[in-house]
């Protein structure tokens, strides 16, 4: 059975019921193939192959097979969604949400999932997927948006953000696609040594990865520093990381 996530951001969790662990999360309108259900929770896989357990009510289904409409990405971090009068707010799309556009009143949009309309929403705060330019620079300057959105295990929303989640979701905007997981993302790309790492490698530790900034300085999502942060990787720096001393690894994948 085939359905969409109906609220901003799903939690995917490891077992049926609240207290289990987040594994990942979906945004609003995301493709979901469901399975059966147990204490009012759906089996479910995400398009990247995750899976897991979404609470049901967080889900539209059965759903229709997406059809050919237009669909635009959003680019900044949170964006607002009116009700017809476009005067109150009644939900909130985040970063990377792919919408369907249904139709266009000025510079308003009427936006919802493949299913439904939600709401209106200013244009200004969409991209098309098929006109973003992809470069490291723009990677960067994009991840720069985000620094202090909390960490968060599991997220990959403007909400919050784990380490490998945050770089699964900055890729993905660009419709560069990596894995979800630490664990995968490090099997991908040529390894290069760390002097010769620039804008747009990625850097692995144990259990965690990082996009390296150029000029010595390193984002990532980390508990460290509390959610996404820019630090340094030389030590005489003031917010030098010691993360580096334990580096497994420097992929280029671009």
């Amino acid at each position: 059975m085939k359905g969409v996530v109906e609220i901003p951001v799903a939690d995917l969790r490891r077992e049926p019921c609240f207290s289990s662990e987040r594994v990942s999360q979906a945004l609003f309108n995301t493709p979901l193939e469901l399975g059966g259900e147990k204490d009012g929770y759906l089996s479910a896989v995400l398009p990247d192959g995750y899976t897991g357990w979404i609470y049901k009510n967080h889900l539209l289904y059965p759903a229709s097979k997406p059809g050919s409409a237009k669909n635009l990405k959003v680019r900044v971090p949170f964006l607002s969604v009116y009700a017809a009068g476009r005067k109150r707010r009644i939900f909130v799309l985040t970063f990377n949400t792919s919408v369907r556009v249904f139709s266009q009143s000025g510079g308003w949009l009427a936006v919802g999932s493949s299913e439904k309309v939600v709401g209106w929403v200013r244009k200004e705060g969409f991209a098309d997927p098929a006109k973003i330019r992809f470069s490291a620079a723009a990677l960067i300057e994009k991840g720069l948006e985000f620094f202090g959105t909390p960490y968060l295990w599991g997220g990959i929303s403007s909400f919050g953000f784990d380490c490998s989640g945050f770089l699964f979701t900055l890729f993905d905007f660009f419709g560069r696609k990596i894995p979800r997981d630490t664990c995968q993302q490090i099997n991908i790309g040529d390894e290069i040594g760390l002097n010769r790492a620039r804008p747009g490698d990625l850097l692995f530790f144990p259990g965690h990865a990082a996009l390296y900034a150029g000029q010595n300085k390193i984002l990532h999502a980390n508990l460290r520093g509390g959610g996404v942060t820019l630090d340094s990787i030389r030590k005489s720096d003031k917010n030098y990381n010691p993360v580096i001393k334990s580096l497994i690894s420097v992929k280029r994948v671009l």
